[in-house]
């Protein structure tokens, strides 16, 4: 395909995707049946061999941006109809912003690129900060529950503090959706990956985690959330206060020091060491007879990089406390000492662990 036919689908792909947005304005509704069959007629118009995988990314996620913006607009004109459920299936289950290496925030009004390590903001007046710095000033609009879609890749990490006082911790390989001023009644976010929380207090607005398997009700605590969509169990630390965790419609309370892990549906609550599931908003990595397969996904997940273990070797426990701030050299040299076992960096860039 030569640069001008390139140009031409391009043009072609903006074109339809405005005119399906115009739709969602003028009905002030989502028709899902009409997404999706647009989606797929654009993502078909794109269908190329495999050595042109990277005009088929390109699609892809402008397909998903595409997504992001008609649920936006439908939550903006239909709040009270909005269906959160909707959009954790429609969006977290969407592997297509994780291909993107730097942090990501989708606005209504704008796409930008962030740092690593961007601190955002939301003041009570409108304005959102990043890095201290004012970014944009929301103005006027029907309702105020704007959403906003922050992909953080493997790799870099982020920081939320919302206009109600609420601080997050993102960490890598993760997404969250949420909006730019909670409503009167209730705080929700939607979260695919890991995160931290520190609650503000507010008894007559609970603040709700959103995941794709089950959802965490707060009224002011501090907790982390872990729901990566690759990961076999998922879990809820509670540091202090009181949370309830609901899974398929069974609720449990946790307590501070108490972990809930939901696996297959099946959800067992323990007592455990918070710090070794909090310590990764600090750079340290804390583990006590853990999987070494499982610490070297997170190392994978938080360095960006690529480790492939050996599957004689994943089971092995161990404890240790890792610097991350070090690099992931120092990691993985402290890692294969205590093993007695080896490490290879392939061309790509990829880290390979054998015996």
């Amino acid at each position: 395909m030569n640069k001008a036919e390139n140009n031409i689908r391009k043009t072609s792909f903006k074109k339809a995707g405005q005119a399906l947005i115009d739709h969602i304005q003028e009905t002030e509704k989502v028709d899902l049946q009409r997404i999706e069959q647009s989606l797929e007629d654009l993502k078909n118009s794109y269908q190329i061999q495999h050595k042109r995988r990277k005009l088929w990314l390109y699609a892809a996620s402008a397909a998903a941006s595409l997504l992001i913006a008609a649920l936006s607009i439908n939550f903006l004109y239909s709040p009270n109809s909005y269906d959160w459920d909707m959009l954790a299936t429609s969006l977290l289950n969407d592997s297509i912003p994780h291909q993107d290496k730097e942090i990501t925030l989708i606005t209504q009004n704008d796409r930008m690129k962030l740092s690593n390590e961007a601190s955002l903001e939301y003041k009570k007046n409108g304005t959102l900060q990043v890095n201290k710095e004012d970014v944009t000033k929301e103005s006027p609009v029907r309702h105020k529950e704007k959403l906003n879609h922050i992909i953080v890749p493997k790799g870099k990490r982020a920081t939320i503090t919302f206009s109600d006082g609420t601080s997050m911790y993102i960490n890598s390989g993760s997404h969250v959706i949420y909006p730019s001023d909670f409503d009167k009644n209730k705080r929700e976010i939607l979260v695919e990956g890991e995160v931290y929380l520190e609650v503000a207090k507010d008894p007559k607005r609970p603040f709700f985690v959103k995941t794709k398997d089950f959802d965490v009700k707060v009224l002011g605590t501090t907790f982390n959330v872990s729901a990566y969509k690759d990961d076999a169990i998922a879990s809820v630390v509670l540091v202090e206060g009181k949370v309830e965790v609901d899974n398929n419609n069974q609720k449990t309370t946790i307590r501070p020091n108490e972990k809930i892990a939901i696996t297959h549906g099946e959800s067992t609550v323990s007592i455990v060491d918070v710090n070794e599931y909090i310590s990764w908003k600090d750079y340290i990595m804390l583990f006590a007879e853990h999987r070494v397969g499982d610490v070297f996904t997170r190392l994978s997940r938080y360095y960006g990089v690529h480790i492939e273990c050996d599957p004689s070797i994943a089971s092995y426990p161990v404890s240790g406390k890792l610097d991350l701030k070090s690099g992931i050299n120092n990691s993985l040299d402290i890692l294969t000492e205590l093993l007695d076992i080896k490490y290879k960096t392939e061309p790509d860039g990829s880290i390979r662990i054998f015996q």
